[in-house]
């Protein structure tokens, strides 16, 4: 399995292309990718430094768990 991530994220399989669409998917995806064979937190997926506004906050809890 491949990943793109430069541009609209991708992720390859063989023949099989697809292109991630939804946004809270895709960033997740993204911070995973960047982060092989490692535990990621969601403190470190979506820390309080790194949330854009309160409702970021809010929703991580609905994305991830």
């Amino acid at each position: 399995m491949r990943y793109e991530i430069l541009g609209p994220l991708r992720v390859i399989d063989g023949r099989n292309a697809k292109t991630i669409k939804a946004q809270k998917v895709e960033i997740l995806l993204a911070a995973l990718v960047i982060r092989p064979d490692q535990v990621v937190s969601t403190d470190q997926l979506f820390g309080e430094e790194r949330a854009p506004c309160r409702e970021g906050r809010r929703e991580r809890g609905r994305a991830v768990g």
